[in-house]
């Protein structure tokens, strides 16, 4: 991990040389959560379980459309499990005169919170 430093006239991550002189804004935002099961994948199982219902009721001697009902109902509750225990990350950003670039990315809000805190009163 990187160690972060902040100072009146600089802020250091890593190997990284930030002047206090040329920051033009510090924010905090959400990053793009990335997830396994895609939420399209989510969707075309759900419409492929309601086709093997209908398969299974009409054809139900046949094993085969049973266990692929099953597994798709069981990718269909890991998509949806994953999306509420995945938990969201956030960044800590700076825009400088030259750009902007991101310092931390966290789950931990409040430790975020303290970093820009701290930075506002530079």
């Amino acid at each position: 991990m990187k160690t972060l430093s902040i100072t009146n006239r600089t802020i250091t991550l890593g190997s990284t040389i930030y002047q206090v002189s040329n920051i033009t804004s510090v924010g905090k935002h959400p990053l793009k959560t990335k997830y396994i099961f895609k939420l399209r994948f989510v969707i075309i199982c759900i419409a492929l379980i309601g086709l093997g219902i209908l398969l299974v009721i009409a054809n139900p001697d046949v094993i085969l459309l049973k266990w692929l009902t099953g597994t798709l109902a069981a990718f269909i509750g890991l998509g949806i499990f994953e999306r509420f225990v995945r938990p969201k990350k956030y960044a800590l950003s700076i825009i400088t005169n030259a750009g902007s670039a991101e310092l931390i990315a966290s789950k931990n809000q409040k430790f975020l919170n303290k970093i820009l805190i701290k930075l506002l009163k530079l």
